[in-house]
């Protein structure tokens, strides 16, 4: 679970390295006007929490893929205001080991990186 913390106009995650998988985003507004959080990337469009209104709390899960997620406040007006922010989650390192480690002939050409 990733703790998410929203108020004017910013949001803080708990974590800022992600690796593929499922996601749960636990949502709290401590701020004074209504917030909610929604994730944008591969895989995932608009899923987002309800309005929380001062103190408020709701969740968000997903499935994350490699690349780049967007994390924004929906609230009119608020993601311009900065509530907004990128994450970007790693390929699976360990899954792409053996891969690489059981063909050394794949690694050789290796201009690609």
């Amino acid at each position: 679970m990733v703790s998410a913390t929203e108020n004017e106009f910013k949001i803080a995650l708990s974590q800022t390295s992600f690796k593929p998988g499922p996601y749960t985003f636990r949502v709290q507004n401590t701020g004074k006007f209504p917030h909610a959080l929604t994730v944008d990337g591969p895989g995932v469009q608009n899923q987002a929490t309800t309005t929380l209104t001062s103190g408020q709390t709701g969740s968000v899960s997903v499935t994350l893929q490699a690349g780049t997620y967007t994390l924004y406040c929906p609230v009119d007006g608020h993601r311009a205001k900065g509530m907004l922010m990128h994450i970007t989650v790693a390929p699976d390192a360990a899954a792409a080991a053996p891969s690489s480690a059981s063909s050394p002939a794949s690694t050789s050409g290796g201009g690609g990186y």
